[in-house]
């Protein structure tokens, strides 16, 4: 059953989206990128939700409201929508991130952790978890929430300093420019877009009702030593220099984390497929082909 049932895929044009709906059950709910706010009922009752924003970084663009409106609002509109529609007999597969946890007294960090983010980003992810999560148990219908952690992707083409940042500063030494990387220890947790589409698909299909899963590499990894070796690959010197980390930066994340993936592997089966070396070595060279 769980093989054929059909997935409507909330956010499908995006990087992770796209990806998700790369398998024959779970489809595009939007017919196109630009009017998925519009498109609040699915098609079938069975949802993958991936509207989101993607960082911290809009209040200091003097817009405190997108966060609010896209991460709250919008998923809101569509769980009363489909409501309306389902009653009861639909679900929902919410898709979160690694920012809810913020700054963590262990590490790894497991699905059990207090979660205290910082950010508006950050902290309306956390806060629809908790809205999904009261709204779902008051009408009985079932949800699911998986957390990932770094996605990385040649799909993904809206990379920048504010968003995939690792994977900016890639794309800036292949075509030559110099980047900076804030001082001391940066560790994070990264995941090749297809393994996070995959335990998207798992979690949908068999994770159990009411729980949290994480889904990561469960391994740090450097992000100066990943731009170090990315600059010996490319054979340039002097391109990668430090800087003190912006206030701002440090108030809404945290210096190193990465994920306890021990649930969703003993659980559902699920563990990621590529390694963080074959991953830059992909994206080096696919820039190189396209932007090099």
């Amino acid at each position: 059953m769980e093989a054929t049932k059909q997935y409507s895929v909330f956010g499908s044009h995006g990087f992770i989206g796209s990806e998700v709906c790369k398998n024959d059950n779970f489809v595009h709910n939007e017919p196109d990128a630009h009017n998925f706010h519009n498109r609040l009922t699915s098609a079938h009752p069975d949802i993958v939700y991936l509207i989101s924003t993607t960082h911290n970084y809009h209040i200091l663009d003097n817009d405190p409201y997108t966060d609010i409106g896209t991460n709250l609002s919008h998923l809101i509109s569509v769980l009363q929508a489909n409501r309306l529609k389902y009653g009861d007999k639909f679900s929902i597969t919410f898709v979160s991130s690694w920012f809810v946890y913020g700054k963590v007294s262990k590490l790894p960090v497991d699905e059990t952790a207090i979660c205290d983010p910082k950010g508006f980003y950050s902290i309306t992810k956390r806060t629809a978890e908790q809205l999904l999560a009261s709204y779902c148990d008051t009408w009985g219908i079932d949800y699911k929430i998986i957390r990932l952690s770094n996605v990385l992707g040649l799909d993904d083409k809206k990379v920048s300093a504010r968003k995939n940042a690792l994977q900016y500063m890639i794309r800036e030494l292949v075509i030559g420019n110099s980047v900076q990387v804030y001082e001391g220890s940066n560790r994070r947790d990264f995941i090749h877009v297809s393994d996070a589409a995959e335990a998207i698909r798992r979690v949908a299909r068999y994770g159990r009702r009411g729980e949290i899963y994480n889904a990561g590499s469960g391994h740090p990894n450097d992000i100066g030593e990943i731009l170090a070796s990315v600059a010996r690959k490319l054979d340039i010197e002097g391109k990668i220099t430090t800087c003190p980390t912006p206030k701002f930066h440090s108030q809404v994340q945290v210096k190193d984390f990465w994920m306890d993936n021990s649930k969703i592997k003993f659980e559902l089966g699920w563990k990621p497929v590529r390694i963080i070396e074959d991953i830059i070595d992909e994206i080096v060279e696919g820039y190189s082909d396209t932007e090099g």
